[in-house]
């Protein structure tokens, strides 16, 4: 679909750029309606669509044979997604059911907690990232 790995590239910043652009009208104190900046949080799901690619295509082009010369510019493009998710997760945007839930689907993270005892009332609980 891409002719080359530079056309990737240009798609993708493209993308990340109008993310930026999306605004929402408030009101000031005074009453006034003005629009203030309000970034966009990407998905996987719409990162493709916006390439034109599907879910399986986007594998390929992060990881099968054939596609290796975008590989590190795909993997590079879901690794911002993902930053860009756990950036918003941490900072209160978005909803946080919803973040972890896209984490443990798209991005390989695991909602798993274990709880160990040694018998003397302490507990240990330990959560697990089994990152790709």
């Amino acid at each position: 679909m891409f002719q080359t790995p530079a056309d990737l590239k240009e798609k993708i910043d493209k993308y990340f750029g109008d993310l930026k652009l999306n605004t929402k009208e408030v009101m000031s104190a005074s009453g006034a309606i003005k629009n203030i900046a309000d970034p966009l949080i990407p998905t996987i799901e719409d990162f493709g669509s916006y390439l034109g690619l599907s879910k399986q295509s986007l594998l390929n082009y992060t990881s099968a044979e054939g596609y290796e010369d975008y590989h590190d510019i795909m993997t590079m493009a879901r690794d911002r997604i993902l930053g860009m998710k756990t950036r918003g997760l941490v900072n209160g945007k978005g909803s946080t059911s919803g973040i972890i839930f896209d984490l443990v689907n798209n991005h390989g993270y695991k909602n798993k907690a274990e709880v160990e005892s040694n018998n003397k009332n302490e507990h240990i609980i330990k959560v697990q990232y089994d990152g790709e």
